[in-house]
């Protein structure tokens, strides 16, 4: 009798989705992502298409070597979900940034050095989710999206590079900062390949166009 092997997962800080017939693996400990054509047939996915396991020997050891999967990996609990967006708060043009903008900016800038400078992205994700709470998934109310449209009137002057990743988690950080909270969403599309992320409350994306994320899969929901 052959001896039983304990299940295939991802590791911890490892988190995937298929695309097509592709697969997408977004290494959070490491800061990379990898995409390996033709791999979706390979793994075991839920419902939305997210890995939950490697169904394939051969190709589970090959993740193995390359430290995406580990044997006996527990459970991780499910991903928070996430409502289809239909509404972006980034309707503008947004109005000049007004004085009380510039200290809401000022103070911002203050926490990013803190909180976001030479940090590792696997840092930032913990502090995303110690701070995540079921509020996130309700519709956004108007001292939120007052908050947001102030963001949106100052950051186009703030002295920070325009990446997604220091925006969301800028206003991420904002927005909990005023007793909010929105989900940081990491999505990926493939051929050709990009990663991006956003913020997202309820059906509401709150700083990027609907356009753009339209061909994104999300493979991180926090």
């Amino acid at each position: 009798m052959r001896p039983s092997h304990p299940p295939c997962r991802l590791a911890p800080h490892v988190h995937g989705v298929a695309i097509d017939e592709d697969a997408v693996f977004l290494d959070v400990a490491r800061d990379r992502y990898v995409c390996v054509p033709q791999a979706a047939a390979l793994l075991r996915l839920d419902a939305a298409r997210r890995v939950v396991g490697v169904a394939d020997p051969g190709f589970a050891e090959e993740l193995r070597r390359a430290g995406l999967a580990a044997d006996g990996s527990p459970d991780r609990p499910p991903p928070p979900s996430l409502t289809t967006a239909t509404t972006s708060a980034m309707c503008g043009p947004f109005a000049p940034p007004r004085w009380r903008d510039g200290l809401a900016g000022a103070r911002a800038m203050a926490d990013l050095a803190q909180a976001y400078w030479r940090r590792p992205l696997a840092q930032l994700v913990a502090t995303a989710r110690d701070g995540a709470t079921a509020a996130a998934d309700t519709p956004p109310g108007p001292a939120l999206l007052e908050t947001v449209e102030s963001f949106h009137r100052w950051a186009p002057f703030a002295p920070a590079p325009g990446k997604c990743l220091l925006r969301s988690f800028m206003l991420l950080r904002l927005l909990r900062r005023h007793g909010h909270d929105a989900r940081w969403v990491f999505g990926v599309r493939t051929w050709p390949f990009r990663a991006h992320c956003w913020l997202q409350r309820g059906e509401v994306v709150l700083d990027d166009d609907l356009e753009t994320l339209v061909p994104l899969t999300p493979i991180l929901v926090i």
